[in-house]
């Protein structure tokens, strides 16, 4: 009877101090589940943040660390100042490459910190780039691969410890409208060093206040190492995600099998009116993992637990994202040309259009926990959703080309950026299009980066149409087209009607137009 008042005491106390997490931003893993689950691995790292016993690698001890090793290894190593911060911090960009004969590696992007209070990121890179020219056994990789890592992106975020930029924006919710100085410089990158693969490091939050609804009698925490996101999203040509289901996955979770560090694909919770489930896996082309994936790349997303847990099992963490990296950077070198031939498969992919999708829903998915009260793996049942399988519910052909009406620079801004090839129309033309006509628009009630979603339904119709000189033109053969068809077809999720980029009335035309020939 006494132990379970105290076990009823313990967790009302854990409840609240779970609470006062997300208010300060850090909790104390008891030490006997941090010894059992996740002792810290038998090596040195050598970045700043372990030369200290208190904090993690600063913005100005990264460009000392990154320097130094720079002006030892002159012949490998260069950084150069990719853009800026909203405070007006510079934002590095390091190569690593081998000047040699063979002209055509594969270009690997790394970078971390799109989350300011996400640090293990930035340690693991930098350890990455301590080891690739620092151990003779890795230098192999330099002859197919260049290496092109940004170790700290959010530096504003980063510096205040907090996940959003400095004007309030999650990052990692902004690939589809660019607000973000951060995120333009990303697609920047991404444009000029044109990777194959690209790789966004994380950490995630172990301890959820959603998880004392699960099992109100235990305390749940997740007890993976690492979570690997990868797309979803059914607009990523079969090519690619095969690729990545069958090459990279299987090399990573090997490699952490190798030194026993635990895995799985990457999940969170969802608290839906009361009604809690797991989505498990992601398809949204507002994130990284698939908005670099629509651009035709072999792109996952590594997160390492850490979120709240201070130094805790820091050295863990950093390594976990490390071999990660390493494991990525091993399958890109032995496998080649799959790489290349998945790109070019995906490239000549003339599929359908996913306008709207929606993920598995599994009744009663049973999902390992760690309890930290009895220090033990318990298995918990719970409705899942998987966004890793997601089916296709409405779907048009991709037309030749899509035509965007003067009026929505903003909209051409974006693509831009994104490295889109636009065109103009120099002359007023008529032409047969497929015309949207708005049928309902609801607004959400939830706010997304500063303005409130629009979901819209439309009536489509085939008929002539005028467009002015000045009409923007974009094509869909050319390399980055999935990542705009799903910006510019209307009913799309994180799309640019929904976003509210282009804005729509009831009873009008979208100002998108559809022409095939």
């Amino acid at each position: 009877m006494m132990m379970q008042k105290m076990k009823s005491i313990y967790l009302s106390v854990l409840m609240v101090f779970v609470c006062l997490v997300s208010a300060f931003g850090q909790w104390h893993e008891p030490k006997k589940v941090t010894e059992k689950f996740f002792p810290e691995p038998d090596i040195e790292i050598n970045t700043p943040a372990f030369q200290k016993r208190r904090g993690f690698t600063t913005y100005e001890e990264m460009n000392v660390f990154l320097n130094n090793h720079i002006a030892r290894n002159t012949l490998l190593l260069q950084m150069e100042i990719v853009g800026k911060t909203q405070k007006g911090k510079d934002i590095p960009l390091v190569t690593i490459r081998k000047k040699s004969g063979n002209t055509d590696k594969l270009n690997v992007l790394f970078f971390a910190r799109v989350h300011g209070d996400e640090p293990a990121g930035t340690e693991s890179m930098l350890y990455f780039i301590d080891r690739i020219v620092n151990d003779p056994s890795l230098g192999y990789l330099l002859d197919k691969l260049n290496f092109f890592i940004m170790p700290m992106v959010n530096i504003d975020g980063g510096e205040s410890f907090s996940r959003r930029t400095a004007n309030n924006i999650d990052m990692n919710r902004d690939q589809s409208k660019l607000q973000t100085p951060e995120a333009k410089t990303l697609h920047e990158v991404v444009n000029k060093v044109r990777p194959h693969v690209s790789v966004d490091f994380h950490e995630f939050q172990p301890l959820r206040t959603d998880f004392l609804k699960i099992a109100p009698t235990k305390a749940l925490t997740t007890p993976w190492d690492v979570m690997l996101l990868y797309s979803g999203n059914p607009n990523v040509p079969s090519a690619l995600r095969n690729t990545v289901d069958n090459l990279f996955l299987v090399n990573i979770r090997k490699k952490l099998d190798e030194q026993h560090l635990t895995h799985h694909t990457y999940y969170s919770s969802s608290n839906h009116y009361g009604k809690l489930s797991i989505p498990i896996g992601g398809a949204s082309p507002r994130s990284t993992s698939n908005a670099m994936a629509l651009k035709n790349i072999i792109s996952l997303l590594v997160e390492t637990r850490g979120i709240h847990l201070g130094r805790t099992s820091l050295k863990r963490r950093t390594y976990g994202g490390y071999l990660a990296a390493l494991a990525i950077a091993e399958t890109a070198y032995r496998n080649r040309a799959e790489v290349l031939s998945a790109i070019e498969e995906a490239q000549n992919d003339r599929s359908d259009i996913a306008v709207r999708f929606r993920s598995e829903k599994v009744a009663d998915y049973t999902l390992p926990f760690l309890d930290l009260i009895r220090n033990e793996l318990v298995d918990v049942t719970i409705d899942a959703s998987f966004n890793t399988r997601s089916t296709p519910t409405q779907t048009r052909p991709l037309p030749d080309a899509y035509y965007i009406l003067p009026t929505e620079y903003d909209a051409i801004r974006i693509l831009q950026n994104m490295g889109v090839e636009v065109t103009m129309l120099p002359t007023a033309v008529e032409i047969e299009a497929e015309v949207h006509t708005v049928l309902s628009a609801v607004e959400s009630a939830s706010e997304i980066g500063g303005i409130y979603p629009v979901s819209v339904r439309v009536e489509t119709t085939k008929r002539k149409v005028t467009l002015p000189a000045g009409t923007f033109k974009v094509d869909t053969r050319q390399k980055h087209i999935r990542a705009t068809t799903v910006l510019l077809e209307p009913e799309s999720s994180n799309g640019f009607v929904n976003y509210r980029v282009i804005e729509v009335e009831t009873g009008k035309d979208v100002p998108i137009y559809r022409f095939t020939k």
